[in-house]
């Protein structure tokens, strides 16, 4: 599997090495920025993204962290298509 390293998505840099690997399907895991939407339409298959709590609760950047302060017993996660 190639490996890219791009500083950020939203550069022209890392599209063009995005586009360039033609992918079937991106699945992004606990991403901490928006991504830009030529990027997630790119793939043949589309992209999927998981996020590691039961949104819309614990949205954002600490959602593992919310759920310990709020005393949460019960969590999840939740696995979309992310779209604009």
């Amino acid at each position: 599997m190639p490996v890219i390293e791009t500083r950020r998505l939203k550069e022209a840099e890392g599209q063009e090495a995005w586009a360039a690997l033609r992918p079937d399907l991106c699945v992004m895991a606990f991403v901490t920025e928006i991504i830009p939407h030529e990027v997630l339409e790119l793939p043949r298959l589309g992209s999927i993204q998981y996020h590691p709590s039961l949104l819309p609760l614990h949205r954002g950047s600490s959602a593992i962290n919310w759920a310990i302060i709020f005393g949460r017993t019960e969590t999840g996660l939740t696995i979309f298509w992310p779209d604009r």
